[in-house]
């Protein structure tokens, strides 16, 4: 019996835990409202979204907004560098998702690199390539998953989609092109263009990238599993042995499945 006890202590313990760090939150969309997972991957650190603002699912790219614009694909319109557009009329995650949705700053995109073992992914299931964030210590079940998102060129077409991954911050730059004013993004890229994930302080205002947001909010929907929440253990007795059944599979009670 204390055996039993230890063991389903141990599942309760480690659902509890990783629970912590998996949520879902609601974004408030012009098609409805959608549920998002949300992943926190350190210490007191930001809730990323697993998908792009524009996306349903980690394997789509969403919409590709210049800096300051909240329009899917629109050139014409983007903010200047005088100021931080995070949580603003001009943050393209508040507008498409909510008051309680943003950008993350350069430094919460930075806490990626900072905080998290990063590593090129291909899933298995779509196809899809990218870079997947994974945190550590107590965190270390838990990741996000970036995928290639290629560039808008002339007449709205993407290339480079196997190998350019950009991701807007709020942080503006400090550097002017003839392409507009420079800002913040998360660069990474495969092939020829090969580089590990870094901030780049020089994305063009004007180009149109996707969004990766951040919830600020305090409302969580559940716990984010990509499984049914864990049923309440039971025990059976078979041959006299002592087995406990949870989520569909059974252990022994030393554990072995």
């Amino acid at each position: 019996m204390k055996r039993t006890c230890i063991f389903f202590a141990i599942i309760v313990y480690s659902f509890s835990v990783w629970a912590q760090h998996r949520q879902v939150a609601i974004a408030n969309t012009q098609n409805g409202d959608i549920q998002v997972g949300v992943v926190q991957l350190w210490d007191n650190g930001p809730w990323f979204a697993e998908f792009n603002v524009g996306a349903t699912n980690p394997s789509e790219i969403g919409g590709y907004f210049t800096w300051g614009g909240v329009v899917d694909r629109d050139t014409k319109t983007y903010a200047t560098n005088d100021h931080d557009i995070q949580g603003t009329e001009e943050d393209a995650a508040t507008v498409c998702w909510g008051d309680e949705w943003m950008m993350p700053s350069s430094d919460e995109m930075q806490g990626l690199l900072d905080n998290c073992d990063c590593s090129w992914l291909k899933t298995d299931e779509t196809d899809s390539v990218g870079i997947i964030f994974k945190g550590k210590n107590q965190y270390d079940n838990d990741s996000v998953f970036f995928i290639l998102t290629g560039l808008i060129g002339y007449g709205q077409k993407i290339f480079l989609i196997d190998e350019i991954g950009l991701y807007w911050t709020s942080t503006p730059g400090e550097t002017t092109s003839e392409y507009g004013p420079g800002h913040h993004c998360l660069s990474f890229r495969k092939g020829n263009w090969a580089r590990e994930p870094f901030i780049d302080k020089h994305g063009a205002a004007t180009e149109p990238i996707p969004v990766r947001a951040i919830y600020r909010g305090e409302n969580f929907l559940s716990a984010h599993a990509p499984s049914a929440t864990p049923s309440i253990p039971t025990k059976q007795i078979v041959n006299g042995r002592l087995f406990i059944t949870t989520d569909g599979q059974t252990f022994d009670v030393l554990g072995r499945e």
